[in-house]
């Protein structure tokens, strides 16, 4: 059975002392505002790691979640509680939109593991207008808000943009394992076959900012992965994408393979050697 190390209720006491030492009027609000919430939100966080330690199926739920939230997905604070979102196009990959949302379903159940609630009709497909007028679709899930939702909203989104929005940033007390790497690269990591046998291999981090890129890398070496650096536009964040140096390309996919569910298997690629 992995160990899981996720967090413990010193890191999480710390990730709320962080909150409250940099933005002291936002979180002085939040506990006044809802001090029963922020009480239930301490309590049932503390209980789902007591539950990881004994619950495999849990925990790896945890693990899941973490990876998901290294890529696009996000939590959204709305009326003194968060609430989950992701959102899926697959035109550029050419994926049907009926295979994303059975992955969307998969995303779902790993929620509901953990106590969370999609909402009534999540995950759909969807449509909209683009402002030349041409019309497209997209897959999106949204769940219901959550005690267990609003404290990982505290310990992840810990920088503020100028404009008073919160910014997703990597959580001092991760821990990657398996499981949660293979959720994160699955959501926001790429693959192909380069020139010979080289295999590029990408995480995109270009949005995060340096101090959350170095912790996953090690984090990464942790792992006995080697990494390097690319370089990415990004309207916010370092722009730097870590990347997988071509002697740990295999230990990589060999760590993730097991984990990489439909649609997105075909990023599972081996160098040859």
């Amino acid at each position: 059975m992995r160990e899981w190390r996720a967090g413990n209720k010193s890191s999480v006491s710390q990730s709320l002392k962080r909150w409250n030492e940099e933005h002291p009027a936002y979180y002085k609000n939040y506990q006044e505002s809802t001090p029963e919430l922020t009480f239930a939100a301490k309590e049932s966080h503390e209980a789902s790691l007591a539950r990881a330690s004994t619950d495999a199926v849990y925990r790896e739920a945890l693990e899941a979640f973490d990876g998901l939230m290294l890529g696009d997905s996000g939590l959204v604070y709305r009326g003194k509680s968060a609430k989950f979102h992701l959102g899926l196009s697959g035109k550029k990959l050419e994926i049907p939109s009926s295979e994303l949302i059975v992955y969307l379903e998969h995303v779902r159940d790993a929620l509901g593991i953990l106590g969370i609630e999609a909402m009534l009709g999540y995950p759909k497909i969807c449509r909209g207008v683009k402002r030349d007028g041409r019309s497209y679709e997209y897959c999106e899930l949204w769940t219901r808000v959550s005690a267990f939702l609003t404290l990982e909203h505290i310990r992840w989104y810990h920088e503020l943009y100028p404009d008073g929005t919160a910014h997703k940033e990597v959580p001092g007390d991760l821990v990657i394992t398996p499981i949660s790497l293979a959720s994160w690269f699955t959501g926001d990591g790429s693959s192909s076959f380069g020139n010979g046998p080289s295999v590029p291999v990408y995480l995109y981090t270009e949005g995060f900012n340096i101090r959350s890129v170095t912790l996953l890398e090690t984090q990464l070496h942790n792992l006995g992965l080697n990494t390097g650096r690319a370089r990415a536009r990004a309207r916010r964040g370092s722009g730097v994408v870590v990347t997988m140096l071509q002697d740990s390309v295999n230990d990589f996919m060999g760590l993730v393979d097991p984990y990489v569910i439909e649609p997105y298997r075909y990023k599972v690629k081996y160098r040859m050697v």
